[in-house]
């Protein structure tokens, strides 16, 4: 059976002495055995559906904010199921208008645009302004608003999946915006469908903006955090640890590794640029730690240079005061591997239970945890104050391994942009699959029992 990878029958006598057989089964852990085994379509559709009731129930919640135009409701910590805290979100939702309104945007297409959180600070600056949704209540809100501000007369609202382009395609859109959706695909051969369709409706020049995007090397460390902080403080390190396990399993949210976006121009020659940001942000959170934004162009030139001078932040021992000495005599510069103080904790916490030998209880964790020193971290928003003070534009990346992060100082006469893009040359793994978890697994594993006994 293909969706089956190990399978072993033992015979096993009960009590009164008769025999039994006992079947122990393993799923497919490569994804397109298992998908190849039920109704792929069929499935991407349950999930979506699922999404699409959840957040029509969210929406119909009411919002704080008078006005409807910083509608948050849903957004809640995954540590303490509370609400996020309202600097935290205008925080992060100021970084992302930033980075969209410099591309300078006329024609705009948002997928997943829920509440309007981008569209209404976006769309004042737009000549046209499409946002569709699979949430009808989430358009209705929007479609309030509407109607009573003028400047929003360019709006255009769609009840639409986001792989839906049908009707679109003449727009001749210059900018598509995917903030905090792509989690909720249920697979990343969807996303691959949606990227495609998107690239169909740009102009050459265009750009396509997906925000808040989950980091799959680190989705341990995000789950280990966040039992830890609701672990009670006798719980056992192993009860702990098979519980962070069960969570990862679980996952219904798409977790993607940065490097798929660096890979896609082998599947999309379209793509000539790819920007790969960490989140912006004072605070340390759940969004600032462990999501990042990407930024593709599509049929453009890199028209300036990136050939800046290297240092090495842990080799090099270097220091802020240090990188500030050596941006006064050059043109542009490169730092990479520095520690990330957003993460030192967390990913250290998952390399102390990974060697902990089960041993333990979880306030003894706590303990040890609590006593971890930063070596040499540094705060991202760090480098971007820098920048700012010597009016130089910062770019803020992940590096080889998750702890750490490169950041690009260049001259912002070099382009238009407050951010720089480079030209994609790594080569993809054989299966798009690699790139991301499956959020379906859990569905296409407790499929399994009853699709054998019909099997059988």
């Amino acid at each position: 059976y293909p969706a089956v990878e190990q399978a072993v029958v033992i015979a096993s006598e009960t009590e009164t002495g008769s025999k039994t057989l006992i079947a122990y089964v393993v799923g497919q852990s490569k994804e397109g055995e298992l998908l190849a085994t039920s109704e792929k379509g069929q499935l991407f559709d349950e999930q979506i559906e699922q999404w699409q009731s959840l957040y029509n129930q969210i929406y119909r919640q009411t919002s704080a904010d008078s006005q409807g135009i910083f509608n948050i409701v849903g957004w809640n910590s995954s540590y303490t199921g509370e609400p996020i805290p309202v600097a935290q979100m205008r925080e992060w939702l100021d970084d992302k208008v930033k980075v969209i309104l410099a591309q300078k945007p006329k024609k705009v297409l948002e997928i997943g645009c829920g509440t309007g959180l981008i569209l209404f600070q976006v769309a004042p600056h737009c000549q046209c302004y499409w946002g569709t949704d699979i949430s009808s209540v989430a358009l209705d809100h929007i479609q309030r608003i509407n109607q009573e501000w003028p400047q929003l007369e360019q709006v255009r609202l769609l009840h639409s999946t986001a792989d839906n382009f049908e009707g679109l395609e003449s727009e001749g859109f210059d900018t598509i915006i995917l903030n905090s959706v792509v989690q909720y695909f249920p697979h990343i051969d969807y996303l691959l469908r949606v990227l495609e369709g998107a690239i169909k409706v740009l102009t050459p020049g265009g750009c396509i903006f997906l925000g808040d995007v989950r980091n799959l090397q680190l989705m341990e460390a995000f789950h280990a955090d966040v039992e830890l902080y609701k672990a009670n403080p006798e719980d056992a390190i192993k009860d702990f640890k098979q519980r962070v396990q069960r969570k990862i399993e679980q996952e219904n949210e798409l977790f993607i590794d940065p490097d798929f976006f660096r890979a896609i121009q082998s599947y999309f020659p379209q793509i000539t640029e790819v920007e790969i940001h960490l989140e912006k942000g004072q605070h340390h959170n759940e969004l600032t730690q462990f999501r990042y934004n990407v930024v593709l162009r599509i049929e453009t030139i890199l028209d300036f240079s990136t050939d800046f001078p290297e240092l090495n932040w842990t080799e090099q021992q270097l220091t802020l005061s240090e990188v500030r000495n050596q941006l006064g005599t050059s043109e542009g510069l490169r730092v990479i591997g520095v520690p990330n103080s957003r993460l030192f904790r967390p990913l250290k916490s998952v390399e102390l239970f990974r060697n902990s030998q089960d041993l333990g209880t979880t306030e003894e964790f706590q303990a040890i945890k609590s006593e971890i020193i930063p070596e040499n971290a540094v705060e991202p928003e760090d480098f971007s104050a820098l920048a700012e003070d010597l009016s130089l534009s910062v770019w803020v990346t992940w590096s080889d391994t998750p702890d750490r992060y490169d950041v690009i100082f260049a001259p912002l006469e070099n382009s238009q942009r407050n951010y720089i893009a480079f030209t994609p040359t790594q080569t993809a793994k054989p299966e798009w699959q690699l790139y991301a978890n499956h959020p379906l697994r859990s569905k296409l594993n407790s499929n399994l029992i009853p699709q054998l006994r019909s099997y059988l």
